[in-house]
C-alpha cells in the first residue's frame, strides 16, 4: 500500500513538473522569405513570425535619383527553425533607374551613369570622323539594377584624318621618308631626301 501511494506521488510530481518547463522553453518559429522584398516589406513578415528584423547594408548606398531597396540575401536562410524572438538579418541592397543615354556624346554618358551610381564599358560600334556619339546602350534605360552594374554603351570610334605629306618646291617628291609598317623599327627617324643638283650648263 505505502508503495502504491509513492508510485502516485511521483507520477504527479511529473505532471506538476512537466507544464513548467514547456512553458520555460523558449517557443520555436519558422525563418519567413524575405529575399526580393522592400524593407518594410520583410519587417512586418519577421514581426509576423515573432522574429526581430536587423537591416544590413549591401554594396554602395549612394547616387543622384531615386533609389529602391531591396532585400538581397537573408540569414538564417528562410524555411529554418529559430527559438521566437531571434533575430532575422536582411542585407539591402540599393538599386536605380539605369539613365538614357543614347544620343549623348561618349564623355557626357559616363558622367551621367557614373552620377547614377553605375560603371560603364564602353563598346566600338563604326567609325566617325566628327564626336562620338553614343548610339546604343545594354541594359536598357528604365531597367532597375544594382548600384555598381555594369553598363554597355556603344559609340563608333574617332577616325583620324591622314596629314598630307609636305612636297619639295618644284617637284613632287616628299621630303621625308617613312618605312612600311611592317619594317617600322622603334625609334625610327625620317630623314630629308638629299636631292641631285641640277647640272650647269
Amino acid at each position: 500500500m505505502a508503495h502504491r501511494h509513492a508510485l502516485t506521488a511521483c507520477l504527479a510530481l511529473l505532471l506538476l513538473a512537466a507544464p513548467v518547463a514547456a512553458a520555460g522553453a523558449p517557443a520555436k518559429v519558422r525563418v519567413p522569405n524575405i529575399i526580393g522584398k522592400t524593407p518594410v516589406q520583410a519587417s512586418h513578415l519577421a514581426s509576423a513570425a515573432g522574429l526581430k528584423l536587423k537591416s544590413l547594408a549591401q554594396g554602395p548606398q549612394r547616387a543622384a535619383g531615386q533609389l529602391y531597396h531591396l532585400v538581397q540575401r537573408q540569414s538564417p536562410a528562410a524555411g529554418q527553425v529559430v527559438a521566437r524572438g531571434s533575430t532575422l538579418n536582411a542585407y539591402v541592397q540599393a538599386l536605380n533607374k539605369v539613365p538614357k543615354v543614347m544620343g549623348l556624346p561618349v564623355n557626357r554618358a559616363q558622367q551621367v551613369l557614373t552620377q547614377a551610381g553605375f560603371r560603364y564599358r564602353l563598346l566600338r560600334n563604326g567609325g566617325t570622323r566628327g564626336t562620338p556619339i553614343v548610339n546604343g546602350q545594354q541594359p536598357r534605360p528604365g531597367l532597375r539594377l544594382a548600384l555598381g552594374s555594369v553598363v554597355d554603351v556603344l559609340a563608333p570610334v574617332v577616325i583620324k584624318t591622314p596629314r598630307p605629306l609636305s612636297s619639295v618646291s618644284g617637284g613632287s617628291e616628299p621630303d621625308t621618308v617613312t618605312p612600311p609598317p611592317d619594317n617600322k623599327q622603334e625609334g625610327y627617324i625620317a630623314r630629308p631626301l638629299s636631292l641631285p643638283t641640277p647640272a650647269t650648263r
